[in-house]
């Protein structure tokens, strides 16, 4: 459609057209555009309606604004061109204002996990899931990051104490929610350290001294029920007996780490993706010996399947009710179960004379603060230490 162009009479390089019907008060709406001229080249760019409150000065002062970032070399130099900046600087705002207030949730879920979780065991990725799930997202899940303080993850704490969630489990949970909040820095999403770190953020103390000791006579009670349940089950306990291994290395242990000869075996990529050696017991290589050998990669305790066991055996669950062990026990640092038969292990070597760096390389402890909730055994030791003490000073 053709335009009759208006040119203004008072303003340089200002014009205008007008709406076939539609009027702006008593006379029919203007368009106005603007043209000029810099080093040869002509510059047009069409504006806005009398209607849309533009008038011929403001046109004017558009043009000049255009002119002059002709001169200078940036800046929008029509108005079509400057709305395209507008709308995407507008776009970045938003992008920013929507990085900034990305909640806890969505950077979990599509940033923080799939990045994390590909060099994870499958069990470590699950309960981070478990712990976000259960207890992390019912409080925080929809608050954006910036936005969490110590008031969120003590109401959290709160959820977990009323509903007598072990001071581990609590610790657990609080580890992942500072992993998050520190990736979430690296991010660019927060600042400083997290609500946790606060002083005045405490969570309940964790008690893992075992009291509980099997008495030798305990100890060929619980192995003679297990045997009696299954072959496999009473091996697999015995290893652990005389090495101190957990029972995921125990179930994970294969042949090319045994070497029967130097009466050792290899705990590769364990708790932590630590390894460590191990001496063997002559018990202990007897079991191993027993056992019908395989291939380096082959398991040397190998589920119904083949593969590796994720539970501990029910025979050796049964096996400990058999051998009444918990019997009446309520207390679960009394009650025992089959990492206590690791905890015998460090006893024996701690009664025995070990000392703690000694105990802690064998178990694998990445601490000696681990190490040291075994230190207690060392009570009834104390009257012969003082006795051999008060001997040599007389």
């Amino acid at each position: 459609m053709s335009r009759d162009w208006i040119s203004s009479p008072k303003y340089t390089g200002v014009r205008w057209y007008k709406h076939p019907t539609r009027k702006h008060g008593v006379r029919f709406d203007r368009r106005f555009g603007i043209r000029f001229y810099y080093h040869g080249k002509q510059y047009e760019s069409l504006l806005g309606w009398e209607s849309d409150e533009w008038s011929e000065e403001k046109a004017f002062l558009k043009r000049e604004e255009y002119l002059e970032n002709v001169k200078k070399g940036q800046g929008p130099v029509s108005y079509r061109q400057e709305l395209a900046f507008k709308k995407m600087e507008n776009e970045k705002r938003e992008a920013a204002s929507a990085h900034t207030n990305t909640t806890f949730n969505q950077f979990f879920h599509k940033t923080y996990y799939p990045a994390a979780s590909a060099s994870w065991k499958k069990e470590t990725a699950r309960k981070h899931i478990e712990h976000v799930k259960n207890w992390l997202a019912p409080v925080v899940g929809d608050i954006p990051l910036k936005d969490i303080t110590i008031v969120h993850v003590n109401k959290i704490k709160a959820s977990m104490v009323e509903a007598k969630r072990a001071p581990r489990t609590m610790q657990y949970t609080f580890r992942t929610f500072s992993m998050v909040w520190e990736s979430a820095r690296d991010h660019g999403l927060v600042s400083g350290v997290g609500p946790t770190k606060a002083k005045s953020f405490k969570l309940p103390k964790i008690d893992n001294a075992r009291e509980r000791l099997l008495t030798k006579t305990e100890v060929e009670r619980l192995l003679k029920a297990v045997r009696k349940r299954s072959r496999q089950a009473h091996n697999m306990a015995l290893l652990s007996l005389e090495s101190g291994m957990r029972f995921s290395e125990v179930a994970r242990l294969s042949w090319g780490n045994v070497d029967l000869e130097k009466a050792k075996l290899r705990v590769i990529n364990s708790k932590g993706d630590k390894s460590r050696t191990i001496p063997l017991t002559k018990r202990a290589v007897d079991i191993l010996l027993s056992l019908d050998g395989g291939r380096n990669g082959d398991l040397v305790f190998p589920n119904s399947h083949g593969g590796i066991h994720k539970q501990i055996p029910s025979a050796f669950k049964r096996g400990v009710e058999d051998a009444k062990l918990n019997e009446d026990i309520h207390d679960p640092k009394y009650r025992f179960g089959f990492h206590g038969l690791r905890h015998t292990y460090a006893s024996r070597l701690i009664e025995s004379g070990a000392e703690l760096i000694h105990v802690q390389r064998l178990l694998g402890h990445s601490t000696p603060v681990m190490t040291d909730r075994y230190s207690h055994l060392r009570k009834g030791n104390l009257r012969a230490i003082v006795a051999q003490m008060e001997h040599s000073v007389t």
